[in-house]
């Protein structure tokens, strides 16, 4: 079983897919929140993703229960609009690990060191899925 794996963010998500047979999870891409869902339907036809995993943040302070309201309402338009099933698990510190882990892969533009944010939030993802996919 082919899964997508997301990492939810207000200004991007995080993509990694993996499956069920090797489970093991690879970082895909980020796309910006805004028009995400166009891009993530067509990536589950493309890609022929049977499951979709979300990562949900454990927190409860006020601003977590936003970001926890708005990602359950994503789920169920992101459900609605592939005609998948779409799971939520604890997302617990998957950036900060991320973050971590591609510490040191900079890029240099114009004399200024930046974080690479795509590997950051693709791999984000992949720690979400797989750690579905060690459940499993």
């Amino acid at each position: 079983m082919k899964i997508l794996g997301i990492d939810y963010g207000t200004k991007y998500i995080g993509l990694a897919v993996g499956n069920t047979t090797d489970k093991m999870a690879f970082p895909k891409s980020e796309i910006p929140t805004k028009g995400a869902l166009v891009v993530i339907k067509e990536l589950v036809q493309s890609e022929e993703i049977d499951m979709i995993v979300i990562g949900m943040p454990s927190g409860t302070s006020f601003g977590e229960n936003i970001i926890v309201e708005t990602i359950g309402t994503f789920k169920t338009v992101l459900a609605g609009a592939t005609g998948k099933e779409v799971v939520v698990i604890d997302e617990q510190s998957s950036s900060q690990i991320a973050r971590h882990a591609t510490e040191g892969k900079q890029v240099h533009h114009a004399r200024k060191r930046h974080e690479v944010p795509e590997r950051v939030n693709a791999s984000a993802a992949a720690i979400i899925l797989q750690r579905y996919l060690d459940t499993q």
